[in-house]
């Protein structure tokens, strides 16, 4: 419980513009992003939830969705109806780079 708490406190302390993603995982194949907003562009995510991005690498591709905290990671639903539940340890800090 103790790294649960810790995780989601450097999460949500990171200190940037809502309209930039604070927490990425990026790999050679995709790139996810996690803001700190509710509403990004034309995203818009309802009650604590927040806005989440997933870019493809080999295409133009993006999937939308919003996400939540929860015990032992993120979960984030994507508005395709599918879900997702990532680990906190595999979320990063962006680089300038990364931001869209």
């Amino acid at each position: 419980m103790k790294s649960y708490i810790l995780a989601l406190n450097l999460l949500l302390c990171s200190a940037v513009s809502a309209d930039m993603a604070f927490a990425e995982i990026n790999t050679k194949s995709m790139l996810l992003q996690l803001f700190n907003a509710s509403s990004v562009e034309s995203i818009k995510c309802e009650g604590n939830a927040k806005v989440a991005r997933l870019y493809f690498k080999d295409s133009s591709s993006v999937s939308n969705g919003c996400w939540i905290a929860i015990e032992g990671g993120i979960q984030i639903s994507w508005l395709d109806g599918d879900f997702s539940i990532v680990p906190y340890q595999l979320f990063k800090k962006p680089t300038e780079a990364n931001f869209k």
